[in-house]
């Protein structure tokens, strides 16, 4: 009768103790459940909180574009001399065109243009805060000299058209020879040019 009564207690331990088992096994895999889950609850309030953002951003892009290409339309004849301000690239031959233009308006004949040896963008200078989501990328320096014939007024009234012509010019280096009304003259100038705005459109973890 002893060895059977020791028996049922050492069954009723095993039981105890294998019960003891399951539930800490239950109350921790419950753990890493809900560790799981509240992690997931986080990132999907995170993400939809980033989404709701994106769109709020997307839906006043939207409204203020019409707006934009109104105020832009409205320019009517100065549209052009806003392209010709600022060009998005370094446009060499617009830029021959002008300073023929300049040069017959001034009275002096254009021998030569000539590009700096590379050709590109040699400063970068301070930028303009960006407006709204727009990425504004820097203006750019592009420097090249020109070599023109005549007198020294016809002369003059060039240099006063470079640095008062709707496209940013800057003279940077005069060389002079010659007298009278047979002068030859070359002109060191910069000029600028700005490229496109881009949108920033991308994507993001997160976390």
């Amino acid at each position: 009768m002893a060895v059977t009564s020791n028996q049922e207690k050492l069954k009723g331990n095993n039981l105890y103790i294998v019960l003891v088992l399951v539930s800490l096994l239950i109350v921790g895999a419950t753990a890493i459940i809900a560790k799981s889950l509240i992690g997931t609850i986080s990132i999907n309030t995170k993400v939809v909180t980033a989404k709701d953002t994106a769109n709020k951003q997307l839906g006043a892009d939207l409204q203020a574009a019409p707006q934009l290409v109104d105020s832009y339309e409205a320019l009517g004849s100065q549209q052009q001399t806003l392209n010709d301000a600022l060009p998005n690239d370094v446009d060499f031959p617009d830029l021959l065109v002008t300073l023929d233009n300049i040069s017959n308006n001034s009275g002096v004949t254009l021998k030569a243009v000539s590009p700096d040896q590379s050709g590109t963008a040699t400063t970068t200078l301070p930028s303009a805060p960006s407006t709204g989501s727009v990425n504004a990328p820097q203006p750019q320096t592009y420097g090249f000299s020109i070599s023109v014939e005549g007198s020294f007024a016809s002369l003059g009234r060039l240099l006063n058209a470079i640095e008062t012509s709707a496209r940013p010019m800057r003279v940077v280096g005069v060389q002079i020879s010659g007298t009278g009304s047979d002068v030859t003259c070359s002109f060191d100038i910069d000029t600028y040019y700005q490229g496109a705005g881009q949108l920033p459109f991308s994507t993001e973890s997160i976390k």
